[in-house]
């Protein structure tokens, strides 16, 4: 597919931009709207060294977790920011997004102990190995184009798709979060969270809760149990 680098001045702040031109690829058809919201809704996007503030219609898409707004003069064109640009989002509906490792993730709650900052982040994601072998089950091969592709890539799936299709594969989405403790911010995986607990007490204490709770890295509630338990003292 061709793809355009475009430049857009928004309120005196310069956002490169990537666009797909009307060629549309084929692509197999799924029967969710890859976006973390269904429609794009007002947010205030913080942008560049100046932090300059804009308005704008935005959504955040699940294939990198970027940030996607809508433009042009008839206010339909959708365009995705360049990776890097974006410093802070904020939706009207108070969700918070701020990058974390290249990918925007939404603010679940900050907390400071003893001057030091404490934060939990989620962000969900594309489960592709899951998407694959769904595709590859019903016999429609490998997912060419549908917006979800980790190369070629193009936002006519998000505006072409209505409703369900007997055909349609379902968009398996896994929740990915983070813990910001100090200075550092990691993954919520087993061995990240062990190197962060500082005693060897407190580190046998997470593998004895991690026998007797059950403990699922992408579950909210698991998160929040162990952020609140280990990272909130």
């Amino acid at each position: 597919m061709k793809k355009y680098l475009l430049m857009l001045a928004l309120s005196l702040c310069t956002l490169s931009i990537a666009a797909a031109d009307d060629d549309a690829e084929e692509y197999t058809p799924i029967d969710e709207w890859p976006f973390a919201y269904r429609d794009f809704s007002q947010a205030t996007i913080f942008v560049g060294a100046t932090n300059k503030r804009v308005r704008a219609k935005a959504n955040i898409h699940l294939r990198n977790s970027n940030l996607w707004f809508i433009s042009g003069k008839d206010n339909t064109t959708k365009l995705e920011a360049q990776a890097g640009t974006i410093n802070r989002v904020e939706f009207t509906n108070g969700d918070v997004f701020i990058p974390v490792e290249g990918q925007l993730v939404k603010i679940i709650r900050q907390d400071t102990i003893n001057g030091s900052p404490r934060a939990l982040y989620a962000r969900q994601e594309i489960n592709m190995d899951e998407f694959k072998q769904i595709s590859a089950s019903r016999n429609q091969g490998v997912l060419n184009g549908a917006g979800l592709g980790l190369e070629n890539f193009s936002i006519e799936v998000a505006t072409s798709i209505s409703g369900s299709s007997p055909n349609a594969i379902p968009l398996p989405i896994r929740d990915v979060f983070y813990f910001k403790v100090g200075k550092d911010t990691f993954r919520f995986l087993e061995g990240n969270v062990l190197k962060h607990i500082d005693s060897k007490e407190e580190r046998a204490a997470y593998r004895a809760y991690t026998r007797k709770a059950e403990i699922i890295y992408s579950n909210l509630s698991s998160a929040k149990n162990v952020y609140t338990t280990f990272f909130l003292k």
